[in-house]
């Protein structure tokens, strides 16, 4: 059984690339949801938060589950349109960070667009270099 943050979570300070990550305390609580797998959460509660870019929430987490199995990512908090992922094993060299950045434009292009535009390179430098939290938000 995972348990995620399901109302909101305030990571003012920690978590960049998604504009910090930002949400309501209030009412934010622990939610218990009945998977295996922690990149399974998003499709086990019916999440809509990426429907203007994939409707299709299986598929991103399928990408999920890559990045659980190469990075050993965890969910840590789902709000409304936010997804931020605590990350085990960075990626070690830049090329490696340039590649994760091309599959993070590939999984939100809202979150590099968004302070970066097409720059990967500066995305993989600032926001995937010894960050242990990932953030994505969807507009």
């Amino acid at each position: 059984m995972a348990e995620i943050v399901s109302s909101g979570i305030a990571l003012s300070g920690t978590a960049r690339g998604a504009g910090e990550v930002r949400g309501r305390t209030a009412g934010a609580g622990v939610c218990p949801v009945p998977v295996t797998r922690s990149a399974d959460i998003p499709a086990a509660i019916g999440w809509t938060g990426p429907a203007d870019h994939e409707d299709d929430v299986a598929r991103l987490c399928a990408i999920l589950r890559s990045w659980e199995d190469r990075f050993g990512i965890r969910i840590v908090a789902l709000t409304f349109d936010q997804l931020v992922l605590s990350v085990a094993a960075l990626p070690t060299t830049p090329p490696e960070a340039g590649a994760v950045a091309a599959e993070h434009l590939a999984f939100c292009p809202h979150t590099i667009r968004r302070g970066y535009g097409d720059d990967l390179r500066a995305y993989a430098e600032k926001e995937l270099s010894g960050q242990h939290l990932w953030a994505f938000r969807w507009d």
